[in-house]
């Protein structure tokens, strides 16, 4: 018996000869629906598919199980219902008739989307894209699999909503990661509780990417538009969601987070924009922070947050002496044909201003009790809780150039701060393991104790094409992808490189320097040709 055979299809831990399994319950004798991959399928000789996870109009995402690295990952296959169906028989994916064209359209969109995503896997806050290929006439991205719990759940089990000063240090390496993505025109438009993942090291993750088009009503029967995120714009046919949808997005997340409740979905607010929000929630969260969640969650796409970098500024301390009189009509007073919403008020911006002192005096530190998920209670995130009383101020010391492990160690002995590494990125000036940037900026007061966000050197961002010759394919994809390099196959006959074994590049010698993210043309032998 294969030790396959005894892997759980959900947990894909080895659940022994138990049918339910004994770490997560799952009867794995439960039917995966007719028009799926079957549990168990094995594809490319190396990734085992388990249940669905969910699907949408554009794909079915599985739970799956890397034999070789030997962890569990999530199998995205492009399979929109629509247009396509499946031989029950096998495993091949038939396209309706008349919708070839379609298939291929967008299919192609489906490629170009998750290679361009798997050329931002350095980004921590995101969930990673390791692989991408194509069979059963149809195509599949394999991606990470975060181990943790969704936000959604955690707010739930916590049974109320989480302080600010909490919130800014897990989300700060979102809206970080966000801004990145955007500027490489790689937007989610489903950033939502349900896809931000808290991770057992305490870390907020970007979770179930998808193509555009599946998050924009009308092109897929089955469109995925999470209620109270989805911005406004995605409820309409003929309009392109962009950045502005993320931010949108964002601030809601950020809103249900610190609020408890989500603002009224997209397409309704256009008939009343209004945001509620509890009095005493209200006096937990800073004016700027209030103001920069309705600019971001504003319904008109142009009076919106423009950018992530924008919004980044504005949920900082220092843009609350920037308020301005635009904002006057983003929160409005208002609690009339609210009954259930007894002791809610809607505060406006210029309302606010008047009354900063006071909420200032009214601002207590809270002592929720953050742990409150089983999921994550071997979590780092117990760091993130605050004291109560009153806490002693530090100047944020300059950490740029400092090797991060140093100032880590340094943080610690000192007790002032605690790192949280938000991103690996290529530097040329900065050396390989040193600190790039900072969040707070060096000489802000921050809380001793409080978490400082730092991104950290990987070196320059050219790298040398390792030695393959010889090696298998999965030994060279495994050299390349450690360089931040896509390796792309092909094959063909050789007379001295056994079959399943790498010839060399195409296009390009042993210790070319190429740019990270690049694809590489690697040559497979298939053995001596015998015609």
């Amino acid at each position: 018996m294969s030790c396959l055979d005894n892997l759980c299809m959900n947990c894909m831990k080895n659940k022994g000869d138990n049918k339910v399994c004994p770490f997560c319950g799952y009867d794995n004798l439960d039917k995966q629906p007719i028009d799926c991959l079957k549990k168990g399928t094995v594809l490319q000789e190396k990734y085992v598919v388990g249940k669905v996870a969910y699907r949408n109009g554009e794909s079915i995402c599985y739970i799956g199980y890397n034999i070789r690295q030997k962890e569990k990952i999530y199998i995205k296959e492009y399979f929109p219902l629509d247009i396509c169906t499946r031989d029950i028989n096998n495993l091949r994916v038939i396209i309706k008739k008349d919708h070839e064209n379609d298939f291929s359209f967008y299919m192609d969109e489906f490629l170009v989307y998750f290679r361009n995503l798997a050329k931002m896997r350095d980004l921590y806050a995101i969930e990673s894209v390791y692989d991408i290929f194509g069979c059963n006439c149809t195509s599949y991205a394999i991606c990470e699999a975060i181990d943790g719990i969704k936000l959604s759940r955690l707010i739930e089990k916590n049974e109320k909503p989480i302080d600010w000063e909490i919130a800014k240090t897990i989300f700060m390496p979102v809206l970080t990661a966000l801004d990145k993505l955007s500027k490489a025109n790689i937007y989610h438009l489903g950033i939502s509780p349900e896809t931000l993942v808290i991770g057992k090291d305490g870390r907020m993750y970007i979770t179930n990417f998808a193509v555009n088009s599946v998050r924009q009503y009308g092109i897929f029967s089955n469109c995925e538009l999470f209620k109270g995120c989805a911005a406004p714009e995605q409820y309409v046919k003929d309009d392109k969601p962009s950045e502005k949808a993320d931010i949108y997005g964002f601030s809601a997340s950020l809103f249900f987070t610190l609020v408890g409740v989500f603002p009224k979905p997209g397409n309704e607010r256009k008939e009343d924009d209004r945001l509620l929000i509890p009095i005493k929630t209200l006096k937990t969260i800073p004016p700027y922070v209030v103001s920069a969640i309705a600019r971001g969650l504003n319904i008109n796409e142009k009076a919106r947050t423009q950018t992530f970098e924008k919004l980044r500024e504005e949920l900082t301390e220092t843009s609350a002496l920037h308020i301005c009189e635009q904002d006057e009509d983003l929160i409005r007073s208002s609690n009339k044909d609210n009954r259930k919403l007894t002791n809610f008020l809607g505060i406006s911006v210029a309302f606010i201003v008047s009354f900063i002192a006071l909420i200032v005096l009214w601002n207590a530190y809270s002592n929720y009790s953050y742990l409150g998920a089983d999921e994550v209670k071997e979590s780092s995130i117990s760091n993130l809780r605050s004291d109560d009383g009153m806490e002693e101020k530090i100047n944020v010391p300059d950490l740029t150039n400092i090797n991060f492990n140093d100032a880590k160690s340094l943080g610690e002995t000192t007790g002032n701060y605690k790192l949280l590494l938000s991103e690996r990125i290529f530097n040329d000036d900065v050396k390989e393991g040193c600190i790039i940037s900072q969040t707070p900026k060096s000489g802000e007061n921050i809380s001793k104790g409080s978490n400082i966000i730092v991104s950290i050197s990987k070196g320059p961002k050219m790298q040398k094409l390792p030695q393959i010759e010889g090696l298998t394919l999965p030994e060279a994809s495994f050299a390349l992808s450690k360089a931040g390099l896509l390796p792309v196959k092909v094959e063909e006959y050789s007379d001295t490189i056994l079959e399943g074994r790498v010839i060399g590049y195409s296009g390009h010698s042993v210790g070319d320097l190429l740019e990270h993210g690049e694809e590489v043309t690697i040559i497979v032998s298939k053995g001596k040709n015998k015609d």
